[in-house]
């Protein structure tokens, strides 16, 4: 899954969330649900969230069919290790430092537009692999952008749905991407993974609205 949850550990614990009366009258199934119902009764938010959910699916589609895609070009075990590996990952730091930067400089919304473009080119650019021949940056804007859907006063409950629908997108990746790799091949499992991408920007045109933000 491309979504790592210790990755969002050091915020999560720096965050002081503001304190808030609760009200007694409330049984607690009512109380529990109650911030889940509030946050999606928000205008738009129901799209937002499917828009993280297929930002995140079209992205991960491609990192988990990349690894059975090198086994059947013939790599070797410790080719695939140090390309998933060191490689990869070395890659993924140096993007999220760099997108991090970028993103204070073009702001939230210009920022996911643009990495998640990147991440439709750039799955397309497997099919040359597929055919015998970085999306680190958008998972950098992605969790950026869900801050400014989260309310003050719920900020953790907010970011945690959000982080949530984005786990259920890496899980939905893992399904569609072995279902059409097996039934498909490699080049249109690319294909549907970038025009997923595609489409989750397109949406986020409509749904990422600075007026209606918390933050």
């Amino acid at each position: 899954m491309a979504v790592q949850p210790h990755g969002n550990l050091v915020p999560t614990w720096l965050y002081q969330e503001q304190v808030t009366a609760k009200s007694t009258d409330l049984g607690f199934l009512r109380s529990y649900f109650q911030p889940f119902v509030s946050f999606v009764s928000r205008p738009k938010m129901l799209l937002w969230l499917f828009v993280v959910l297929l930002y995140m699916t079209g992205d991960s589609v491609t990192s988990i069919t990349i690894r059975p895609l090198l086994v059947d070009r013939g790599l070797s075990l410790s080719d695939i290790g140090w390309i998933l590996g060191v490689v990869n990952y070395s890659a993924q730091i140096a993007s999220a430092l760099i997108a991090g930067v970028m993103i204070m400089q073009w702001g939230r919304q210009h920022s996911l537009i643009v990495f998640g473009l990147v991440a439709a080119v750039t799955t397309l650019l497997y099919i040359l692999s597929a055919i015998g021949t970085t999306q680190s940056m958008a998972h950098t804007a992605l969790p950026s952008a869900t801050i400014d859907n989260s309310d003050r006063t719920t900020a953790g409950t907010d970011y945690t749905i959000q982080v949530s629908v984005m786990f259920l997108g890496g899980i939905a990746a893992t399904i569609l991407s072995g279902i059409l790799a097996q039934r498909t091949g490699y080049t249109p499992t690319f294909i549907v993974s970038a025009a997923v991408s595609w489409l989750s920007v397109c949406l986020s045109t409509k749904v990422y609205d600075r007026e209606n933000l918390r933050y």
